[in-house]
C-alpha cells in the first residue's frame, strides 16, 4: 500500500522551481499511489486553483486515479474511494 502526503510548503519549493515543481514533481507520483492524503485548502495549488471548494479539490486529487483522504482543518476529512465520495 503506497500513501502520498504532499505536504506543499511554498517557501521550500520556492528554491527547487516553485509551485510549477511541485506540481510536475506530484504529477508523477500521484499516480503511482493507492492513496492521497492532501491537506485543504493548502495543497490545491498542486491541482493549479487556489479557489476550489472541498468537495472540488476532492474530485480534483481523484482524478489523479488514488483514493482520497482529504484533509480539512476542523472540518474533518473526506473520502473519496473508487470514484465514490463517502
Amino acid at each position: 500500500l503506497m500513501c502520498h502526503d504532499p505536504n506543499v510548503r511554498p517557501a521550500l519549493w520556492s528554491l527547487r522551481g516553485g509551485i510549477g515543481a511541485a506540481r510536475a514533481a506530484f504529477e508523477e507520483v500521484a499516480p503511482r499511489m493507492n492513496w492521497l492524503m492532501p491537506s485543504y485548502p493548502a495543497d490545491c495549488g498542486l491541482l493549479g486553483d487556489l479557489t476550489l471548494t472541498a468537495d472540488e479539490a476532492l474530485v480534483g486529487f481523484a482524478a489523479y486515479g488514488p483514493s482520497v483522504a482529504l484533509k480539512c482543518g476542523e472540518d474533518g476529512v473526506r473520502l473519496r474511494i473508487a470514484g465514490e465520495t463517502l
